[in-house]
Order: structure tokens, then sequence, then C-alpha cells
């Protein structure tokens, strides 16, 4: 039997001594740690979008408060549940509407009446143009308003 000679290796150094393989091994390393810094940032981006959205809220809330004109106030008050709804789901405020709001809460049956009522009258106002009266907004709407705006905020998002 004869043997061949295979190829001559100057040293006997083991793989894990070498240059290329450390190198080798620094491509998937780089890869994990640039996906990890990705999901940090989108943590943040999270984070800093929920605060905007909690202080957008804040401001229409005092708005609210201090409005006579029928039309704004009932698109302030759309506005308001639309970014009460996107805190709770993680989607876009202006895609909410009024169906999307009822089916993001377990409502009852006056809670989820009033919501369409708010959508409704916005809608009324702001596409069509259509008014009751001078314009101005009767202390009843806006108490009936206000209390639908403040059960929506207290009620449970569904599982």
């Amino acid at each position: 039997m004869k043997y061949e000679m295979g190829t001559r290796r100057d040293s006997f150094t083991p793989l894990y001594r070498t240059r290329a393989f450390w190198l080798a091994q620094a491509v998937p390393l780089l890869g994990f740690l640039a996906l990890l810094g990705v999901r940090f940032l989108r943590k943040d981006e999270t984070a800093s979008r929920a605060a905007l959205l909690r202080k957008q809220r804040a401001e229409l809330w005092r708005k609210l408060r201090g409005l006579s004109d029928e039309a704004e106030f009932f698109q302030t008050a759309a506005r308001l549940v639309q970014i009460q709804t996107a805190l709770m789901t993680g989607r876009p405020a202006a895609s909410v509407d009024a169906a999307a709001a009822r089916s993001a809460r377990e409502l009852d049956a006056d809670t989820a009446a009033g919501i369409n009522e708010i959508f409704n009258a916005r809608d009324e106002r702001v596409f069509a143009g259509v008014t009751s009266g001078n314009g101005r907004l009767d202390a009843d709407t806006r108490a009936r308003v206000f209390a639908t705006l403040e059960r929506f905020d207290k009620s449970h998002a569904k599982n």
C-alpha cells in the first residue's frame, strides 16, 4: 500500500487561534448586535409615540372644556376618542372610527350609543355643514358628551 502525501502545512496551529476564524465569528455577532439595537430603538419609538398621544389627549380635554362651537366641539370630542383608542390598540389615531372605538373596549349600550352620536354629529357638522340652531352647543348635549367620554375613558380593553 502506498500512502500519498497530502498538502504540507507550515504549522499545527489550532483553527480557533487563526485570524480568519475570528473574523468569521464576528459577522454573526455583528448581525445579532444590530438586531438588538433595532429592537431597542423600536421600543423607544413606541414609547415616544405613546407619550405624544397622552400629551395630545390632555390638551384635547383642556380644549374641549372651553369650546362652545358645535362643529369644533364634536371634532375635538371625536379626536379625543380616536387618541384614546390609539393608545389602547396601537393603531394610528386617524384610522379610528366609531366602530373601531366601540370594538376596542367593553362598552355598555349607553356609552356605545354616545360614541356613535359623537362621530355622527362630527360628520354632519364637518362634512355636510349641518348645524342645529346658531351653531352654539347647548348644555344638555355638552353634559351628555362629557359623560360619554368619561365612561369611555374608564372602560376596560377587550382581550
